[in-house]
């Protein structure tokens, strides 16, 4: 009965947001809100599956504290090997997290300023979109594409340290989101599996990739498959909410087509690492 009733929850969880929306009778004043909205519901999708299927850290369900702290909380909290909750200081670490979303706010400024003054396009000519040229325009639009891209990240970044700094004031530690991705990744693997976004990453590994990685390389192989296709799957409802009502500019699938291209790089990076290539 349990299980039944934590089933049929899920998908109300998904929902919500769009809920939200619609009771609102139109869409909010910024995409921002939307996009909070559906970074919402999915991270509490993921965390009621992880209750569902038991994937969650060792202790996040050990007892209705643990598990509503955990859930509540955009940021990831973090339990120690026995599953007690990780306990510091009220407020320790909260100065530095504050310094921190000030540096990446300064720095999303200076990336919309110098956005706003090429159309988010240096570089290239004037009205040209680098996603609708050949091959992205690369490699004449990789600065194009870089500013984009830092922009996001500085958004995303600030947005998930704000998310600590209440935990941060209680005393309660929590994940760090990024390791500077943009500057320091390797690789495919070493961006998706150890710097970009790492509360959506572990939330990935431990519902999709781990119970299958026990099975082999072929185990493996279908787990990060599982993972890289829900993430694909929620970044199209990601998509759907930041665009609703509206759905003109919203082409389905093609979120789908890049996740899915990243898989196989990243499957081609981990074959090539097993050679003497």
């Amino acid at each position: 009965l349990r299980r039944l009733l934590l089933t049929a929850l899920l998908p109300a969880i998904a929902l919500a947001p769009l809920w939200v929306l619609e009771a609102h009778g139109g869409p909010l004043r910024s995409k921002m809100a939307h996009f909070a909205l559906s970074f919402f519901g999915i991270v509490a999708f993921f965390r009621w599956l992880e209750l569902l299927c038991g994937t969650g850290p060792k202790g996040f369900d050990r007892s209705l504290k643990n598990f509503i702290i955990y859930f509540a909380s955009p940021a990831e909290v973090l339990f120690d090997a026995d599953g007690n909750l990780l306990w510091s200081s009220p407020g320790h670490g909260a100065g530095e997290l504050t310094l921190r979303i000030v540096g990446h706010m300064a720095a999303g400024t200076v990336v919309l300023s110098l956005g706003r003054a090429t159309a988010f396009a240096p570089l290239l000519e004037e009205g040209t979109d680098p996603w609708q040229l050949p091959r992205f325009g690369l490699p004449r639009a990789f600065p194009a594409v870089y500013l984009q891209s830092v922009y996001v990240y500085c958004m995303l970044a600030t947005a998930m340290l704000m998310h600590r700094v209440p935990m941060a004031l209680v005393g309660i530690q929590t994940q760090e989101p990024f390791r500077a991705p943009l500057l320091l990744s390797t690789s495919a693997r070493d961006f998706w599996g150890r710097r970009w976004n790492l509360l959506i990453h572990r939330l990935m590994k431990r519902t999709f990739f781990q119970p299958l990685a026990s099975k082999g390389r072929c185990g493996k192989q279908v787990g990060g498959l599982l993972a890289f296709i829900m993430s694909a799957i929620f970044h199209e409802y990601m998509w759907l909410m930041v665009n609703w009502p509206d759905t003109s500019d919203y082409v389905p699938g093609l979120v789908v087509l890049f996740f899915l291209a990243q898989f196989v790089i990243c499957a081609g990076e981990a074959a090539l690492a097993r050679t003497a290539l």
